[in-house]
């Protein structure tokens, strides 16, 4: 499921700040995507928690599988770097500390406990928040994981309150 979405017929949702796609796939054991080409962006794979960062640069061809007995659960996160022509690079694992990215973004990532909340001073000019599917599409009405966010104005603080009934998975963009 795309949030934000890089089809043509979705011009309205191709582009949020430096954010460019967010993707929501699950890949079924022993398959994937087949090999196909970057450039110009920085992507992200998110897995609960862990994260792969490719800078595509100037162009990269890679393929994406699920090797294991499991279907894989990730988001694809695509966003624009502020400098053109990038060496391609890769960082993988979660790690301590940001990962060096060359887009006007930063992320945050937590699992929400039924009833707790956060707050989190915003810096850049727009804020996004995603909401992790964790029970797979759904067109009916939602059910699981619901947050409530208040914040009258970005730049100062922003409250996420898990107010559903199971945790909920919760990114914060905080963008430029």
């Amino acid at each position: 499921m795309s949030v934000i979405s890089a089809r043509p017929s979705h011009f309205e949702h191709e582009k949020f700040g430096s954010l460019r796609v967010i993707n929501e796939d699950r890949v079924a054991p022993h398959n994937g995507f087949g090999t196909h080409s970057h450039r110009e962006f920085e992507i992200f794979s998110y897995v609960r928690g862990d994260l792969q960062m490719t800078s595509a640069g100037t162009g990269i061809s890679h393929s994406e599988k699920a090797h294991g007995s499991k279907e894989v659960h990730f988001l694809q996160i695509w966003a624009l770097p502020s400098t053109p022509r990038l060496a391609q690079t890769d960082q993988c694992g979660g790690g301590d500390g940001p990962a060096p990215v060359h887009s006007p973004l930063t992320m945050y990532a937590t699992l929400l406990s039924q009833g707790k909340s956060l707050t989190q001073e915003m810096k850049g000019k727009k804020g996004y928040v995603h909401v992790v599917m964790t029970s797979g599409y759904n067109t009916g009405v939602a059910q699981g994981a619901s947050v409530k966010v208040n914040g009258e104005v970005l730049r100062v603080m922003v409250d996420v309150e898990n107010v559903g009934d199971s945790t909920a998975e919760v990114l914060l963009f905080d963008l430029e």
